[in-house]
């Protein structure tokens, strides 16, 4: 790892990759707890490249480029939460809406066409990126484009749980859970555990996130945390878990 070079991504997006790839070894671990006794080893092999199962191959194979799309739908959200903030942007476009891709993951795709307004708008946790590599995106819609489209009040499409079983789900008892009219469990918009890595209250809890992953490491496996920080250290540069991100590196 000394003869390699980082990434060349932000800060904000360093931290992403550091959760991805513990959320990994963590997928890897689950997958190892569940498997059968003496379950032969080339089947448990297959069973971590399952697309239905642990997914780690593919996991891994879209880890760089992942973080890399996750950073720049950050940036873009980033940019439109300063702009909402300004009372004058919030009467210009009045509402947002979530546009996703035909390639969207189930739990994104369902989201696709909801309509929030701009003062729900600049506190929600339902903008994207929702995920690890997801490229959905939020769209300001401008007074025009509202009246054109019929949207008036807080709620122009209903609430979110309104929004999702208009569409056939079924919300479940576990907390901001739906089932698919297909029976497939998903919890839409932000995976769970999930914060995305922009400016902010966003990067300051992916950050708060990744050191407390790092805490639990250090009590349970002293060795493991100790490799954690080398890696880290290469990583960023510095020590991040007692470090700060420089202002300039934090977007």
């Amino acid at each position: 790892m000394a003869d390699q070079q980082p990434p060349d991504i932000s800060d904000a997006a360093k931290v992403a990759l550091a959760l991805q790839m513990l959320a990994i070894i963590d997928r890897v671990i689950a997958a190892t707890l569940d498997a059968p006794d003496l379950m032969d080893p080339g089947a448990f092999a297959d069973s971590l490249s399952d697309p239905n199962g642990a997914a780690i191959d593919e996991a891994l194979s879209n880890l760089y480029e992942g973080t890399h799309v996750t950073n720049i739908a950050s940036i873009e959200t980033a940019k439109l939460r300063g702009q909402l903030a300004d009372p004058k942007y919030r009467k210009q476009f009045p509402y947002v809406m979530i546009v996703t891709q035909p390639d969207a993951r189930i739990s994104h795709a369902v989201m696709d066409g909801f309509v929030m307004s701009s003062e729900e708008a600049q506190f929600s946790p339902f903008l994207p990126p929702f995920g690890f590599g997801c490229r959905c995106v939020v769209v300001p819609l401008s007074v025009e484009q509202a009246q054109a489209a019929g949207l008036v009040g807080a709620n122009p499409v209903g609430t979110l749980e309104e929004f999702l079983t208009g569409q056939g789900m079924t919300a479940s008892n576990r907390g901001g859970g739906f089932t698919t009219p297909q029976g497939q469990p998903i919890t839409p918009g932000p995976a769970p555990g999930f914060s995305p890595a922009f400016d902010g209250t966003d990067m300051a809890a992916q950050l708060e996130a990744l050191r407390a992953k790092a805490e639990q490491i250090r009590a349970e496996d002293p060795e493991a945390w100790s490799q954690l920080s080398l890696y880290l250290a290469w990583l960023f540069g510095y020590q991040i878990l007692l470090q700060d991100p420089p202002q300039e590196n934090a977007a």
